[in-house]
């Protein structure tokens, strides 16, 4: 079963105090989806990460972001196993409703 991942970022919390517009939280969510005999399957995941200002960073003006780079900064925080780990989540999800017990036909129908 091959199952794809999408993210997107649903929330970006910034913080005005040390520099305008600095992102310091950001949650995306994983939609992992596949098709099995002509039909759909999905399911999530969220990813939540908090960044600390460092005045050493080449910051992005808010309004430059991309949605792209949003996700690279929560996936790279996160790390490559926390990342399997929630992708693995996902999957173990849809194969649970790939393999649900589906209600029969009755004999007499």
């Amino acid at each position: 079963m091959e199952i794809t991942y999408k993210y997107q970022t649903v929330s970006l919390s910034t913080e005005d105090t040390q520099v305008s517009g600095f992102v310091n939280k950001a949650t995306i969510v994983m939609i992992a989806s596949t098709t099995v005999d002509g039909a759909e399957y999905d399911a999530t995941a969220s990813m939540e990460l908090s960044f600390e200002y460092d005045e050493a960073q080449t910051l992005t003006p808010y309004s430059d972001l991309t949605e792209e780079q949003v996700v690279g900064w929560v996936i790279d925080g996160l790390g490559t196993e926390e990342v399997d780990k929630l992708k693995a989540t996902a999957k173990g999800k849809i194969e649970t409703k790939v393999n649900s017990i589906k209600p029969n036909q009755l004999p007499w129908s």
